[in-house]
């Protein structure tokens, strides 16, 4: 099927906005800026994405015990989902009456971007125009044609593939383990609960074991987590007392200087 000219001007806004960022390279920058500074703020960087990382394991967790299916097969699936390498992020993007989408679609898969600032990526699927879920590129063009012809509003649902938050746990808990000065576990050791809560959703999925006991496991891979959230920076190391110049050094200076 063809591509269907979506497209998504700058009065548009979305739920989602992707992240900025500022790229530091060269040799030239490195010596303006000084190599230990930029040394700092690429481990600055790296510790805030690792922190962020972690945060969002627990909000998965949290979302995931407050919609707690009660059927232990469905609670078992709910935990794989969640702890995989792969979680499903679903958002809306608002398209105001007047306005084309900006996006190339094939299938219900946009192939094209025309306007990244207002959230949309190549591979983001459409699952549904104005709350009515399509099954087929036909069904998306004809619900945006309806929507453009009555000088509607759009709302496009959007379902996105992401990495999910447990791929690099453990590369992130090391992180902040290293920097802090605060009793947080050990980053295998939350990691073993990982893996336990993840072989007990297998065996409850295959009829072993309740709802009641995943959630426990659950529970307790959140609170080793809030842990290393909570945890502080470490303090700074003090100042090196500034040297003084002895007797000897003057007479040093007065013949080298």
């Amino acid at each position: 099927a063809g591509a269907a000219p979506f497209a998504l001007q700058s009065g548009a806004s979305a739920v989602m906005l992707p992240t900025r960022r500022i790229v530091l390279a060269g040799p030239a920058l490195g010596w303006l800026l000084g190599g230990t500074s930029v040394q700092a703020k690429s481990n600055e960087d790296s510790l805030s994405k690792a922190r962020a990382n972690i945060d969002v394991a627990i909000n998965l967790i949290r979302d995931l015990r407050a919609k707690w299916p009660q059927d232990p097969v469905k609670a078992a699936e709910a935990v794989s989902s969640a702890t995989g390498s792969v979680v499903l992020n679903n958002f809306d993007v608002l398209v105001p009456a007047g306005q084309s989408l900006g996006v190339d679609i094939e299938g219900l898969g946009i192939t094209n971007v025309n306007n990244e600032a207002m959230g949309w990526r190549s591979g983001d699927k459409v699952v549904a125009i104005n709350g009515e879920d399509v099954a087929k590129e036909e069904e998306a063009v004809k619900a945006v044609k309806e929507a453009r012809d009555a000088n509607k509003p759009i709302k496009v649902s959007i379902q996105r593939l992401l990495q999910g938050p447990f791929v690099l746990l453990e590369r992130d808990l090391r992180e902040v383990y290293q920097d802090t000065d605060a009793y947080v576990p050990e980053s295998e050791d939350v990691m073993k609960k990982v893996g336990s809560l993840r072989s007990k959703a297998s065996l409850v999925a295959d009829g072993v074991g309740t709802s009641d006991e995943l959630l426990k496991k659950l529970d307790s891979v959140e609170t080793l987590l809030e842990a290393y959230v909570k945890a502080g920076k470490a303090a700074a190391a003090p100042a090196a007392p500034k040297k003084t110049r002895s007797a000897a050094d003057e007479d040093v200076g007065a013949l080298f200087g």
